[in-house]
């Protein structure tokens, strides 16, 4: 999902990013907690989604050429993370359908007048799988014919990102606290570095520009002081296709890490609550500012 080249820049001396994962370990005693771990630059973020020849042939673009957001690279981020996406939610429900379907059966063998909550997660899951997929066959369709078919926004950083992410989103609260529509209008969100810099690139299909218009718009009213982690709130909340960089984690104040580890852990909530209006309200205490110089709709 990151390119290595990218994920160089923010790695430490032994080539390692943090990520952060759920503890397996002695589950019979201790419950699980959410801790950051280090993962070497060839395994962050990574999914087996491409061969090699076809990865190399499709993100030409972004691999080799320095990002300026041209349609070409907005096509090729949105088409990598939706591609993620649809991959890691075929695998739940292909792990999770045997248990769903056994459940339906004693459901409907002991009379039961609703199928079992867990069913229906999966239910819900299933249907996310299929519009991912759906969507990636309609960009698909709109690269072979040569239509510009995607929109998008970025903002420039005068800073180099701390935090890299990859990942596709259905919004449904603004970051103002307006609950959007209940829509399948999918953006993609990337932060990258640059040589000067970094972006944030937020892309999506011109087919479905309701709700990411609306995302978008109330991330720029948004102060400049703040949009920094107001971003990286949302990362946090919304996947766990993200890289930090080791020595920005180590001098965080344990109140900000765990701040993130809360967030990360309510977004593992995915599809069993609605999120709150206020879950993307930016905090008024900007603890950390990459400072946005430029902002534009391309």
């Amino acid at each position: 999902l990151l390119s290595r080249f990218w994920l160089e820049q923010i790695a430490d001396d032994s080539h390692e990013v943090v990520q952060f994962r759920i503890t397996t370990e002695d589950r019979m005693n201790k419950p699980g907690r959410i801790e950051a771990y280090p993962a070497g630059i060839n395994k962050a973020t990574t999914f087996p989604g491409f061969c090699q020849p076809h990865d190399n042939e499709l993100f030409a673009c972004l691999e080799k050429e320095t990002f300026s957001a041209t349609q070409e690279q907005l096509r090729a981020l949105t088409y990598r993370s939706i591609c993620c996406e649809a991959c890691a939610n075929h695998q739940i429900v292909d792990c999770q359908w045997e248990r769903a379907d056994t459940q339906m059966q004693w459901a409907l063998e002991t009379e039961q007048q609703a199928p079992p909550s867990f069913a229906f997660h999966v239910m819900g899951e299933m249907n996310r799988c299929i519009r991912l997929f759906a969507d990636k066959s309609h960009l698909e369709t709109m690269w072979r014919s040569g239509r510009e078919s995607i929109s998008g926004y970025v903002v420039r950083f005068t800073k180099r990102p701390t935090v890299l992410c990859s990942t596709t989103i259905n919004p449904l609260v603004s970051f103002t606290g307006r609950v959007l529509d209940s829509r399948w209008d999918w953006i993609s969100i990337s932060i990258i570095p640059s040589a000067d810099g970094g972006w944030a690139v937020f892309s999506w299909d011109k087919s479905a520009p309701k709700n990411p218009s609306l995302f978008v718009k109330s991330f720029a009213k948004i102060p400049k002081h703040l949009q920094t982690i107001a971003l990286l709130d949302c990362v946090f909340e919304s996947t766990e296709y993200f890289a930090i960089a080791p020595e920005w984690w180590a001098k965080l104040s344990l109140e900000v890490q765990q701040h993130l580890f809360r967030r990360y852990g309510y977004g593992l909530k995915r599809g069993v609550e609605k999120a709150a209006s206020g879950a993307l309200l930016p905090s008024t205490k900007p603890w950390e500012d990459w400072e946005p110089i430029e902002a534009k709709y391309v």
